[in-house]
């Protein structure tokens, strides 16, 4: 029904410039001003008086661009389009390159290429991920004309669509790369379990030019209260490949499918015990896992290792605690920063107080002023004894700071909560003898708690390297 009434409305399409004049297909980019395209709207904008008349607006670009002032389209609507007349100087194939801004999920773009009125191309619809919801950050994109083109002249269109049928994107820089032979090819990713997570490709496409890097991002959902995910691998679905790295990249040279899998996990942290890392709350910012050194020497044997990061000023986190009982608790907690003056506030909640009224006072309140460091990966040991806590589920809030820079502020290596010498399993096994040259094995979890490489389960550090038992 919606495509019926866009084609009886094309029948009302206003043109908006005067008499076009022809471009070559070489010019770069393509100019979209004083009389060289001609801007046609389809939507019945009087029928709506908040709807604005699409223009060519001299818009700025983000400030990662410059603030380069720059034509780009505004204020185009579902179903309105664009005629680029264009003169082709030479027979070949040819990409069509330009950048794109959108505000909202939902938009795409269909081009076409008429010869006179015979349509000579169509391609499928370009969808436009919404990446930095900002009108005026442009992002790179392409479209692939893959048969050649005769020489002569031609109306490129451009039409605009979106889900919501009103504001679509704004487009800038539009021009013609010709090439002898293109190749491009498809990605397709998918989440295992459903809902488990979310996975980005960047650059964002419907299809990419052989040979292209894409660097794929896999982000756990947060789950509830009692379960979260971490996020375990990307796998290929065609070549059944495994790769754990996070963020993952490549580049393309087929059709790819690839899965990003993600684990349920409790997100309880029972303590005496280590927190895990993985069960935060809130997170929304870039995780790293790099060597590192804590109090002046190598942790775990260089091993790489997951730390929190990449805390901006006034950011929070949060964890879910189990108390298994009560008392007054010890906290260590290894920090890392740059900064003068980085600091992170912790409250202590009683859960079932919490979520009844968010105004309840905590069971405890402290602050690490975070020691600088000078590097990001050298840690030093923070304890804050006294801590006491009742029995039962807590939630646990952490506020960065950093009031001086007032951007970075401190990582977190890991927390480990103990009651006097208890701070959960944190057995030793130096005793254990490795099978060829009796040297002792030195395995622990992702955290830096010792743990028995005959009974860990999952992923562990032997001999400063990861090992999935």
């Amino acid at each position: 029904m919606k495509k019926t009434l866009l084609l009886s409305a094309a029948l009302l399409t206003v043109g908006l410039a005067s008499a076009q004049t022809v471009q070559d297909i070489d010019t770069k980019p393509l100019k979209m001003k004083d009389g060289y395209t001609k801007i046609n709207m389809v939507y019945p904008r009087s029928t709506d008086e908040g709807l604005k008349e699409a223009m060519i607006d001299q818009n700025r670009y983000a400030w990662e661009q410059q603030q380069e002032i720059v034509p780009q389209t505004a204020n185009f609507y579902e179903g309105d389009y664009l005629d680029f007349k264009i003169n082709n100087t030479r027979e070949s194939q040819y990409i069509l390159h330009f950048q794109y801004a959108v505000k909202t999920d939902g938009a795409n773009l269909v081009f076409e290429l008429y010869n006179g009125d015979d349509l000579e191309f169509s391609l499928a619809p370009i969808y436009l991920s919404n990446e930095k919801s900002n009108w005026n950050a442009l992002l790179d994109a392409m479209a692939f004309f893959d048969e050649d083109l005769a020489p002569g002249e031609y109306t490129l269109r451009m039409t605009f669509h979106h889900d919501n049928g009103h504001e679509t994107a704004n487009v800038a820089n539009l021009w013609f790369e010709a090439k002898e032979q293109i190749t491009y090819y498809s990605l397709y990713t998918s989440v295992y379990p459903e809902g488990a997570g979310s996975v980005k490709a960047s650059p964002a496409a419907n299809n990419y030019l052989e040979g292209t890097t894409i660097t794929l991002t896999a982000t756990p959902a947060s789950g509830s209260d009692e379960i979260t995910y971490k996020f375990v691998d990307f796998t290929n679905e065609d070549t059944e490949e495994i790769f754990a790295t996070n963020p993952y990249s490549f580049e393309i040279i087929d059709n790819v499918s690839m899965i990003a899998n993600f684990e349920a996990i409790s997100s309880v942290n029972n303590i005496p015990g280590t927190v895990n890392l993985a069960t935060k709350k809130i997170g929304g910012v870039k995780e790293e896992e790099k060597a590192v050194s804590l109090d002046g020497a190598s942790y775990l044997e260089g091993a790489i290792v997951p730390y929190l990061c990449n805390y901006t000023a006034n950011k929070t986190e949060q964890f879910i605690l189990n108390a298994t009982k009560a008392g007054e608790y010890t906290l260590v907690c290894p920090t890392a920063t740059k900064q003068e003056k980085a600091n992170i506030e912790f409250n202590i909640y009683d859960k079932g107080a919490y979520d009844a009224d968010p105004t309840v006072a905590p069971e405890a309140n402290f602050n690490i002023a975070a020691e600088k460091t000078g590097n990001w990966q050298k840690f030093v040991t923070n304890k804050v004894d006294g801590i006491k806590l009742t029995e039962g589920k807590k939630l646990m809030t952490m506020k960065f700071t950093e009031p001086v820079a007032n951007k970075y502020t401190a990582n977190v290596l890991y927390m480990s909560f103990g009651i006097g010498d208890d701070f959960g399993d944190t057995s030793a096994i130096d005793a254990i003898e490795a099978e060829a040259n009796d040297a002792p094995v030195k395995a622990y979890n992702l955290q830096g708690i010792p743990v028995d490489p005959e009974v860990a389960k999952g992923l562990i550090i032997i001999n400063g390297k990861k090992v999935l038992k």
